[in-house]
């Protein structure tokens, strides 16, 4: 759901007003806010704006003593692969930023094991998690569609995501 919240990040509006105040701060170039229905300049380009745009706020943040965390989301976004996310993390000051890893997210866009693929490649950068669920539902429209549950009643294998935090030692909020 992208509608505002308020909330720095959540939502058009509130990254927005973060965007906004990068720029006021002359933190770089930025790109363009996107807007629902535009144009997709293409899959590099979008990346390489996003990139250049999230590293400005991530300077802007470390001013201020923030980390600042790009949390993974599936659909037709930056970063619902997470190694778009990772691209963007790259070569930033680690206490900086990081990812605030979302495994049901992870699940919707990796399926079968490409969600574990992402934890794996992700945990060196891991700073938080969301803890959510998900199943599949088939629509009247025949057409399938993604439906938030109760932690343990959907699609996300806890055990496993439990084994891979394990490995990677993470210790962070959740």
């Amino acid at each position: 759901d992208r509608r505002d919240s308020g909330v720095p990040g959540r939502g058009d509006e509130g990254s927005g007003g973060a965007h906004r105040v990068a720029q006021e701060r002359h933190a770089g170039d930025l790109p363009p806010r996107k807007q629902p229905g535009n144009p997709r300049p293409g899959v590099r380009r979008e990346l390489a704006e996003a990139t250049t745009a999230f590293r400005a706020l991530v300077r802007l943040a470390a001013e201020a003593g923030v980390v600042l965390a790009y949390h993974n989301h599936s659909g037709d976004y930056v970063g619902a692969p997470v190694w778009d996310a990772l691209q963007m993390i790259e070569g930033q000051t680690p206490t900086a930023t990081g990812l605030y890893f979302d495994v049901r997210h992870a699940t919707v866009e990796g399926g079968l094991g490409g969600w574990r693929v992402a934890v794996q490649m992700a945990s060196p950068h891991l700073r938080m998690l969301a803890i959510k669920d998900f199943y599949w539902e088939k629509g009247a429209n025949g057409r399938w569609r993604v439906v938030d549950c109760p932690v343990g009643d959907g699609m996300v294998d806890w055990k496993a995501f439990a084994t891979e935090l394990r490995r990677a030692k993470f210790s962070g909020p959740m």
